[in-house]
């Protein structure tokens, strides 16, 4: 690491991806987390080829890669969802992008969104079933309560009728 600035070994250093791209997204220099988060073998040379070829798929749809700042995107080998922090280095007329590995908080979010989906679904069946049982309730408490009134009426009617005699 002599020679080396202290810029440059943090930037080698950060956890995060760092891809520096020309105009034609061909790949100018890179970080080991780059090649770490995209599973790219070590040794493999990268620079000088084209970014999404080396990734296996296309991340970045044109040369135009600081429209893609912090649209979250997920590569499909690794199972990673980064999401990329794309900036330019005007004094070389190049674009740099750092990738942020936010795959824990991503899945997080899924599971939550997957929790609150079933928790949701358990609420309504809960209420479905206690309105199904409400209705069975009012139908037998109907049922009785029109006897009971028949009964009542009849009991009502021989009353009045022995009242008569």
């Amino acid at each position: 690491m002599k020679g080396k600035s202290r810029a440059e070994r943090i930037i080698e250093q950060d956890p995060n991806g760092l891809v520096v791209l020309d105009n034609t997204l061909q790949i100018v220099d890179h970080n080991q987390a780059f090649l770490k988060i995209f599973d790219i073998a070590d040794g493999e040379e990268v620079i000088g080829r084209n970014f999404n070829q080396v990734v296996g798929q296309v991340i970045f749809a044109s040369v135009d890669i600081l429209k893609d700042l912090h649209q979250i995107k997920y590569h499909q080998r690794t199972g990673h969802y980064v999401d990329p922090v794309t900036f330019t280095l005007d004094m070389d007329e190049l674009n740099a992008c750092f990738f942020v590995d936010i795959t824990g908080q991503q899945i997080e979010h899924e599971n939550h969104a997957k929790m609150k989906a079933e928790t949701i679904r358990q609420a309504r069946e809960v209420i479905g079933n206690q309105m199904r049982v409400v209705q069975e309730i009012a139908g037998l408490l109907g049922e009785t309560t029109a006897e009971s009134k028949v009964q009542l009426l009849k009991l009502i009617e021989m009353l009045k009728s022995e009242d008569a005699k």
